[in-house]
């Protein structure tokens, strides 16, 4: 394959709220040492952000951005050919006349973007105009055809430079851990999970027990609520369980994150998020976990989601729950059984590493726009 000179616009943290290089060294180190000519354009963080601040701040950041990104893609253009144009672009990021500019170079243009399945409204006005959307969720590709776009179902994966086993193992120091944020119903599994005895580890921002103080407004208005439940003998309603705190490590670097998948016998993954169009419900997708934790040598355990028996040989190179008593049946069985966590954990070491790298995601994006 000849070298390709590539133009990647990404930002480099895969958690704008936690600032890391995790999306650099997943996109950007992976295709560079595959050999390729890369020109890294970095994305500010805010445009990936939610909340109304931040839109407002993006909006206001967007015909800057926009003017700096073109003028570079012109400048490199110039200098030689591009052969692709690589973004992590949100509809916050760009417009659809500034991709369109891009195409009239007659460079090739991709647009990646994750968590479509519930947070495909972040580039629903934009997939269309760009040649082709690389899409990692199977449940979210009829969303990108709905629109006009052209979707190209690409999987998460993980670089091995990256995501690999502790150099000097140690004796695992917790039972159980988990990093990210603690969405949908994570506070409670991980809360049956403790009660059950496990003794599990949570990191990421959000986990904190102690909330910021109520403003005395919202504490009158809950303690009206109770008492007129109480009037009317109503159950109170049911909140996320508060975690003790010794279960929160806190907010990792990017080495201690990873060095986390050693320092636990069992590392856990959820996947649910919530269901855009069906208040109260929620959906399962694959995530960019399911092939860092088995990479880095971790056992995994993780939510049942279909899209993973395409992945891995379920029982043998990861295992999968379904509900949190099974959540709780699976790590204690797993628990008891060193040798077998072993075993899987080699084994899904081994499939992610033949199959599960970004070196091998490039590689089919390249194969599947004609590039190889």
């Amino acid at each position: 394959m000849k070298q390709l000179r590539i133009f990647l616009a990404i930002p480099y943290s895969a958690n704008p709220e936690t600032p890391n290089l995790l999306w650099k060294a997943n996109l950007y180190d992976s295709v560079a040492s595959l050999g390729h000519d890369v020109i890294l354009f970095e994305v500010d963080p805010v445009f990936h952000r939610g909340g109304r601040a931040a839109a407002e701040e993006s909006a206001r950041r967007r015909p800057g951005f926009e003017e700096r990104l073109l003028e570079a893609v012109r400048r490199e253009n110039a200098v030689r050919k591009i052969d692709l144009f690589v973004s992590y672009f949100y509809e916050s990021c760009i417009s659809v006349p500034a991709v369109e500019e891009i195409k009239s170079l007659g460079v090739p243009t991709v647009n990646f973007s994750c968590n479509n399945v519930h947070q495909f409204f972040t580039v629903e006005t934009i997939a269309a105009a760009f040649d082709w959307c690389m899409v990692p969720e199977k449940e979210a590709l009829v969303k990108f055809t709905a629109v006009g776009a052209r979707p190209l179902h690409i999987r998460m994966a993980a670089n091995p430079a990256i995501y690999r086993p502790a150099d000097a193992p140690q004796a695992p120091q917790y039972e159980a851990t988990f990093v990210g944020q603690p969405y949908v119903d994570r506070r409670e599994l991980i809360d049956r999970l403790l009660k059950g005895g496990v003794e599990v580890r949570v990191a990421g921002p959000g986990w904190q027990t102690e909330p910021d103080p109520l403003p005395l407004a919202t504490r009158l208005r809950r303690g009206l609520g109770r008492w007129k439940r109480a009037l009317l003998h109503r159950p109170e309603p049911k909140f996320p369980p508060k975690l003790p705190e010794r279960a929160y490590l806190g907010v990792l670097s990017d080495n201690a994150m990873v060095a986390l998948y050693s320092q636990g016998e069992i590392a856990l993954g959820f996947a649910k998020v919530d269901d855009p169009d069906r208040p109260g419900q929620y959906l399962r997708h694959v995530r960019l976990r399911d092939f860092e934790a088995p990479m880095a040598g971790a056992f995994y355990l993780t939510e049942h989601v279909p899209e993973l028996v395409e992945c891995y040989d379920i029982d043998r190179e990861l295992v999968c729950f379904d509900g949190p008593d099974d959540l709780l049946e699976r790590a204690k069985r797993w628990l008891g059984d060193a040798k077998g966590r072993r075993k899987v954990a080699e084994a899904g070491r081994r499939r992610a590493l033949a199959e599960h790298t970004y070196q091998h995601r490039w590689l089919e994006l390249f194969s599947a726009i004609g590039l190889s």
